[in-house]
């Protein structure tokens, strides 16, 4: 039997991982500085709660309005809440 030898992680799928995480755990944290819940919140942004919590989990990246509506709500730039960083190479 041929033993695998393991891949290393490619470096831009960690950095990616890393800013999905980021903006995951911004994005929980205003929510909650808001008192909302999942569900008041998809409910202010006229949503669905599973479509918001895809979001909020990373799963989906949600549009632009989105985004504008969330900075709204929550009283943070989006640029915050999606941990962007003016002057650097964003993929998003």
């Amino acid at each position: 039997m041929q033993e695998q030898k393991k891949r290393p992680a490619d470096n831009s799928q960690q950095s990616k991982k890393k800013e999905v995480n980021k903006t995951r755990e911004n994005l929980k944290n205003a929510r909650k500085a808001a008192g909302l819940t999942q569900q008041a919140l998809a409910d202010k942004l006229e949503i669905d709660l599973r479509y918001y919590k895809s979001i909020e989990s990373g799963e989906r990246l949600g549009g632009i309005w989105i985004w504008d509506a969330l900075e709204d709500c929550l009283g943070v730039n989006q640029c915050v809440l999606r941990e962007i960083h003016h002057g650097k190479a964003n993929s998003q």
